[in-house]
């Protein structure tokens, strides 16, 4: 296996500091000084995946697009559909951004000639008048097929999502569009001039959701984002669903069998998981099944699109103990047997209804996959490997065609990539799985739960995982950061820009993209905040060597104790932020709104450093000024939505013992 991230030698040993932390008592006292090199944390030797379809051809032209203001350019829709509207006017709006042109409508019934001046999305019609045939290409659900044909440009895709990503890319090519967060968007190209296009693409994973509080449904629409989760929501829930389908209040006391023995009690409740065997009774095992087949076609019904919905355990890390589903365990040995036979049983029976429900309505018969957890105890997949070291299924059980296992690595350590020794577990686990299922769903993690304030050192190893994900053949991808945070310090923004460029194009490259986020996002203040970001994510590898059993890249890593961070060094970040500030001094009296933007950009980074002074390192300040940091503190995280401590506390609290409100 690989090691993981590389430190620049050319920038190795710029900057020194203390590797020892203070604590309120050493108020005066000196820091003993401990050298060790910050610099620039880059990608490694890249694993690049081959088989990603990605044709991109777009070279200069001299059709006239925009001048003065104005285009000869029009839409032709092929009808009013909700993803074509919403992808014209998703065009309309930043043409207009970046030219000043307003586009117009073609007249109903136009027809195609070479000297037709038309944006086309949609029109089937127009496609085969200009000689158009749909690519042989596997577009997936949501790829996109461009392409000039004399003066117009033709867009294709299957629905919303493909529309969308297919505006994206034209705009791409137009106008040099680019997302760089919510709040800042450039265009590299003037858009004088509509370039030749033939782009046949398929983003890497069909479904890409990262979740992140302050992502907005246009935001994640312009950063070519997922618009939700991808599944049929049962309940109000798309995981952690099984009793939305057998709600205990509702069947425990009629069906004790379908459920677990209690298997913990906290908080003045009693939690369960759903027993997988019903405890042995055959005739309860079929009804509980016919049960579930009526809420899941319920919701089916009800959301026309989507094509995956799942049967997933309760958020619970503990399984039924029953004597049946133990004897049912033992010859595979882990639990996900189980749950592997109740799905596949379940999916026959969906069958059943789905063809029943076609013949009744006349509908065409819909093709729905159910997928179960992979997570906790049922993360191992029931396999053996065989003489030449190949996974094989335990006495033949597989996943049926239309079933699949969503992988929700929760134990993994997210400092490092599925290509490093350290999770080499849980990677086995995921090829294991290949043996077992044609079709896996992955979840993984990018943030500490149990502090938000602190960054997750993550930049470059998530990106790494996508590239994994892609080895094991999955085409789902749902990245949890702080989904319940509205805003979020740590260069979280910086993961989302990169998130949403690797998501579509695995073998991105690292450094580039983090490049261009601060040349954008921080525009005059990019050098010192480049460097504070440099010498954080440097500084945390450091940590993460000097505190390898501490500090291991779990997801509730204990991280906020003053011997990880010296004050000294958090000052020098803290100077750092003052940089940044003065850099974009000139814009207060030039470009207000211009600003406000970078302002907010550099004071959401300077909320972590400032956390750490305000809560590890009290003793180095005098009250007035630790009352008056403080203050500060809630000030401005209140005004950045900066609401949580960690996933399930508030700052409310923090704030009550600081004496603030």
């Amino acid at each position: 296996m690989k090691g993981k991230k590389i430190i620049s030698a050319m920038l190795a040993g710029l900057m020194l500091f203390s590797a020892v932390g203070c604590n309120d008592s050493n108020t005066n006292k000196d820091e003993t000084n401990t050298t060790k090199p910050v610099g620039t944390v880059q990608d490694r030797d890249n694993v690049y995946v081959e088989g990603m379809l990605h044709k991109v051809n777009v070279t200069p032209s001299n059709k006239v697009f925009a001048e003065n203001k104005k285009s000869e350019y029009k839409f032709v829709l092929g009808n009013e559909s909700n993803a074509i509207i919403t992808a014209s006017n998703f065009i309309f709006t930043h043409v207009r951004e970046a030219t000043g042109v307003s586009l117009d409508y073609a007249e109903e019934g136009v027809t195609w000639s070479a000297s037709a001046k038309y944006i086309v999305l949609g029109d089937s019609e127009m496609y085969k008048a200009a000689g158009l045939t749909v690519p042989t290409d596997d577009l997936g659900p949501v790829g996109y097929y461009i392409k000039t044909v004399g003066n117009s440009v033709f867009i294709m895709a299957k629905n919303k999502e493909g529309y969308q990503l297919a505006s994206i890319a034209f705009l791409r090519a137009l106008l040099g569009y680019d997302m760089i967060a919510g709040d800042t968007v450039i265009y590299e190209k003037d858009g004088k001039t509509l370039p030749n296009m033939d782009i046949v693409e398929r983003p890497d994973y069909d479904v890409r959701v990262v979740t992140n509080g302050g992502i907005s449904q246009n935001t994640a629409y312009g950063m070519g984002y997922s618009a939700d989760r991808g599944m049929i929501s049962v309940g109000g829930a798309f995981v952690h669903n099984s009793f939305n389908y057998l709600p205990p209040a509702t069947y425990l006391e009629s069906n004790p069998e379908w459920y677990s023995d209690v298997l913990l009690s906290a908080n003045n409740q009693d939690y369960r998981q759903i027993c997988y065997t019903a405890h042995g009774n055959e005739e309860s095992y079929d009804l509980m099944q016919d049960t579930i087949i009526d809420v899941m076609m319920d919701a089916i019904i009800a959301d026309p699109d989507k094509t995956v919905v799942s049967f997933t355990q309760q958020d619970v890390n503990a399984y039924c103990k029953c004597e049946s589903c133990l004897e049912a365990m033992k010859p595979y040995g882990v639990y996900s047997a189980l749950m592997i036979m109740f799905c596949n049983d379940l999916a026959d029976k969906l069958d059943v209804a789905l063809t029943q429900y076609a013949e009744t309505t006349g509908e065409e018969k819909r093709d729905i996959q159910i997928c179960f957890f992979a997570y906790h105890f049922s993360e191992a997949p029931p396999v053996t490997k065989n003489a030449k070291g190949e996974y094989e299924p335990i006495n033949g059980l597989r996943c049926n065609e239309n079933v699949a296992v969503f992988i929700a690595s929760i134990e993994t350590k997210y400092y490092y990539s599925f290509y490093d020794e350290v999770n080499e577990v849980y990677a086995e686990n995921m090829y294991g799985w290949m043996a077992i299922t044609d079709t896996i769903l992955l979840w993984l993690y990018q943030t500490n739960f149990g502090e938000y304030l602190y960054p997750y050192n993550t930049w470059n190893t998530q990106i790494e995982n996508y590239r994994f994900g892609k080895t094991v053949g999955a085409r789902y991808m749902f990245s949890q950061g702080q989904a319940n945070h509205p805003n979020s310090t740590g260069f979280t923004k910086l993961k989302e820009y990169i998130d949403s460029k690797a998501l579509l194009d695995v073998n991105v490259q690292y450094d580039e993209l983090v490049d261009r986020y601060f040349k954008y996002y921080f525009m005059d203040a990019e050098k010192p905040m480049r460097q504070f970001f440099d010498e954080l994510q440097a500084y945390m590898t450091y940590l993460e060597t000097e505190y390898s059993t501490e500090l291991t890249g779990y997801i509730r890593d204990s991280i906020a104790q003053s011997k990880y961070w010296s004050p000294r060094t958090i000052q020098h970040w803290l100077e750092l932020i003052d940089e940044a500030y003065a850099a974009i001094e000139k814009y207060k009296s030039t470009d207000v709104n211009l600003y406000n933007r970078l302002h907010e950009h550099i004071m959401l980074e300077a909320m972590f450093p400032r956390y750490v002074m305000c809560t590890l390192h009290t003793g180095f300040m005098s009250a007035e000024a630790l009352k008056q940091m403080r203050q500060d503190f809630y000030m401005d995280a209140t005004t950045l939505r900066i609401t949580n401590v960690r996933e399930v506390d508030t700052l409310s609290g923090i704030y009550q013992t600081w004496g603030v409100i």
